[in-house]
């Protein structure tokens, strides 16, 4: 397994850990943000297949062999799984079961937790990750993906844990205006909708989430009643 990781000149004490492991590759990231860091990791990766962790999350022992498995059948050009949330402490809170891949849903909402995804490197070399979007990064990829017929399976799984803690940037106050733009613009982009001016996106963005968790619903419904 390769293991690279792309550090922002972080001051946290990362570079002094990272240094007790030389058969980690270090890569230097001088700017830009979170998704030059992902664009960068993913020309740098040399491997077959490509999955990647943000710095609070982790794998699940047995996780890479069997997505390794699932994308040996060569039924699958991605794969993903449910995902472990646990807190600053790692003590387990949940766990989240998802569903079978739906192109018409990956606008409105990501059901792919990127630290349980998987995926062939000559296919992710084709997309970018915008830099324009900071929070809704995965959503924008996995939506393009998608939307080009990439092959992604879902297996009732768990491959990692995600830690959820107060410092999450996605979970910010201040930046829920930026989550709710960054979702409509990735709407935009996929199905041309614009929503009217005159009502806030944080709104626009709440009522489109019905309509999404009861199609979320049926699918998981329908995804247990093939078993």
């Amino acid at each position: 397994v390769e293991h690279l990781v792309v550090d922002g000149r972080s001051t946290d004490g990362t570079r002094e850990i990272l240094e007790r492991y030389p058969e980690v590759t270090v890569i230097d990231q001088a700017a830009g943000n979170q998704s030059d860091a992902l664009n960068i990791g993913f020309e740098r990766a040399s491997g077959r297949y490509v999955g990647w962790l943000n710095a609070d999350d982790r794998y699940l022992p047995g996780a890479f062999s069997r997505a390794l498995g699932l994308l040996e059948s060569g039924s699958a050009d991605a794969v993903y799984s449910n995902v472990v949330f646990v807190d600053g402490d790692l003590r387990e809170i949940r766990r989240v079961r998802h569903h079978p891949p739906s192109a018409a849903l990956a606008a409105l909402y990501c059901f792919v937790p990127s630290t349980t995804f998987f995926v062939r490197r000559d296919i992710l070399r084709r997309y970018r990750v915008d830099p324009a979007f900071e929070l809704a990064i995965d959503l924008e990829l996995f939506a393009a993906m998608l939307a080009d017929g990439v092959r992604f399976v879902w297996t009732d799984d768990f491959f990692a844990q995600f830690r959820w803690h107060g410092e999450n940037k996605s979970l910010a106050p201040d930046r829920r205006r930026r989550l709710a733009d960054e979702h409509l613009e990735v709407l935009r982009r996929r199905t041309g909708f614009v929503p009217p001016r005159t009502l806030p996106p944080e709104l626009v963005f709440s009522l489109l989430q019905w309509p999404a968790r009861c199609w979320r619903v049926g699918l998981k419904l329908r995804s247990r009643s093939r078993r």
